[in-house]
């Protein structure tokens, strides 16, 4: 009986002392892809209606990133929660901003959870439709 209680704290010190699955949390900065000349892609439909962006964070192939929430200073809704959008890459919808005047100084970005794999990890603006100009 003794050894029995004996081997049960040694299986339960085991369980509580092996470390857990660490992951590789971290952030991926936005560089200024998707803009040029200080213009985006404008994409104007009911899956884009005005006064909206589209951005893409893409983790590195076999990555295990679980999260992602897109940090823009200024944003109304930020941190934007990321929605997976298939293969691994995860969308963000947020407002319009002017697209000259966003900074990559790497204020804008991904905060993720998990572990990015192998491969380049990126976020890219997609596209927008700017807000609608008012009636005169």
């Amino acid at each position: 009986m003794k050894r029995l209680f004996t081997l049960v704290i040694a299986a339960v010190a085991v369980v509580v002392l092996i470390p857990g699955t660490a992951h590789a949390d971290g952030t991926v900065n936005w560089t200024g892809n998707g803009v040029t000349d200080g213009e985006v892609t404008i994409r104007c439909d009911p899956d884009n209606p005005s006064d909206s962006m589209v951005w893409i964070f893409t983790p590195g192939g076999n990555h295990s990133v679980t999260s992602a929430d897109l940090n823009i200073p200024g944003g109304s809704g930020s941190p934007y929660a990321g929605v997976q959008a298939g293969q691994g890459a995860y969308q963000f919808f947020t407002e319009s901003f002017d697209p000259a005047s966003l900074p990559t100084d790497g204020s804008i970005n991904v905060d993720f959870t998990g572990d990015l794999g192998s491969g380049r990890a990126g976020v890219q603006l997609s596209h927008g439709c700017a807000p609608e100009e008012p009636e005169s």
